[in-house]
């Protein structure tokens, strides 16, 4: 996928809206790309995508069921008709590869397979847009990092991972207590639902120094950052 291409694209001298134009575009052409699906396609999986994210807020928004549930239906429905035409027709891809090894070793149904694909669609976009939208104004009200980044492409990691902690994709992730957690005076049992929040974990003290300063440069990013979660539920889009 080439950046500077979609960048060539975008009018000049005149107001876009940055997230519609390449904050969303970029993500659902890189995972265009990896799994070979249609280029021309990406609007369609990515808006489902978008409507798809609303379920994860930290309150249920009960009033958009309807649409978020007829947009999996969609996707679901978009992710296997593709897995279909690769177990007749290979196309030389990522997806003909997943469902030749599956026909191969059926070790899951097709279904869960369908799921797998529709995870890593839905886990690379949109936090991959939300995040790159919440980059380019950090860098805009910093002008000083903004003008280092665009001399010195070497800073551009350590932007990205400053911009991740500093205003993160997800602000909370829930977790389920599998052992009573006592939590200062309180004890809570097994079986509790908890909103663990990652804006607070983010700008703690002990792990970074002067937390609430944005800095590009900064040199205590734990070598896993926690943005992404921990264990085996780590964010599927990291790599993005």
């Amino acid at each position: 996928v080439d950046a500077d291409a979609i960048v060539a694209e975008l009018p000049r001298d005149e107001t876009i809206d940055f997230v519609a134009c390449m904050a969303a575009r970029l993500p659902g052409e890189m995972i265009a790309a990896i799994l070979g699906l249609p280029r021309f396609e990406v609007p369609y999986f990515t808006r489902h995508v978008q409507t798809i994210a609303r379920a994860v807020s930290p309150v249920y928004p009960q009033a958009d069921h309807t649409e978020i549930e007829s947009a999996a239906i969609r996707l679901f429905a978009y992710v296997e008709n593709h897995l279909l035409m690769r177990l007749g027709m290979p196309h030389g891809d990522l997806l003909s590869t997943l469902v030749a090894d599956w026909q191969t070793h059926p070790t899951i149904s097709f279904t869960s397979l369908v799921h797998q694909v529709l995870g890593l669609i839905v886990g690379g976009i949109d936090t991959t847009r939300v995040g790159f939208a919440a980059l380019v104004p950090l860098l805009a009200e910093h002008p000083a990092a903004w003008a280092a980044v665009k001399a010195d492409p070497r800073l551009i990691p350590g932007a990205v991972a400053e911009a991740l902690r500093y205003e993160p994709s997800v602000g909370s992730i829930a977790r389920v207590t599998t052992a009573p957690v006592a939590i200062g005076d309180v004890t809570l049992p097994a079986g509790v639902v908890l909103r663990v929040s990652l804006l607070s974990a983010l700008r703690e003290p002990d792990l970074y120094a002067d937390p609430d300063r944005f800095d590009i440069r900064r040199s205590d990013h734990p070598r896993l950052h926690p943005v992404f979660g921990t264990g085996p539920h780590r964010c599927i889009g990291e790599m993005l």
